[in-house]
């Protein structure tokens, strides 16, 4: 796969996000929605802070710096995906999906001035803190990464790494 095809991915994973958050408003006003009752459930909430709703009552400043934040992880995604190899491919995928997340959420925050977030997810009588495509993509983008860094290094980036190494 070429590297434009990454980033295509990562526009992709972006626009499938923004377009599940445009349907979700649609519950804005509607009490929670069940999917599959008591595992899966459709409830809106908007989410100014980060993870699990970390620094949400940051107010306006905090939106600000929150965002400034996610702008500068995606310039540095992207040019660490420019600058990794193609054939490096396990983190080339891990990077298009995060990528994909960050400007979804980057885009909720400038825009809705919070994030949306409408999946529910329950385990008998605990639930998971609401959250959206875009974390879940990130997520999976991110045990991507850690699985390629976890990996053993094969022979070719062995033997790469070892032609740059000084004698």
């Amino acid at each position: 796969m070429r590297r434009p095809h990454y980033f295509t991915l990562a526009l992709a994973i972006y626009a499938v996000d923004q377009y599940t958050k445009h349907l979700a408003t649609e519950l804005k006003h509607e009490p929670s929605l069940p999917v599959i009752p008591g595992l899966l459930h459709l409830t809106y909430v908007e989410n100014a802070g980060i993870a699990w709703g970390l620094f949400a009552d940051a107010g306006s400043d905090g939106r600000w710096i929150l965002s400034l934040i996610s702008l500068i992880a995606a310039l540095g995604i992207a040019l660490y995906a420019i600058r990794t190899p193609v054939q490096e491919r396990l983190t080339q995928w891990g990077l298009a999906l995060v990528l994909g997340g960050v400007l979804g959420n980057l885009t909720d925050r400038l825009f809705r001035g919070a994030v949306v977030d409408f999946l529910d997810l329950f385990i008998g009588h605990y639930r998971w803190p609401t959250f959206n495509l875009a974390d879940v993509v990130i997520t999976a983008g991110a045990l991507l990464l850690l699985a390629d860094a976890l990996r053993p290094p094969s022979e070719t980036r062995w033997r790469r790494q070892s032609d740059e190494e000084p004698p």
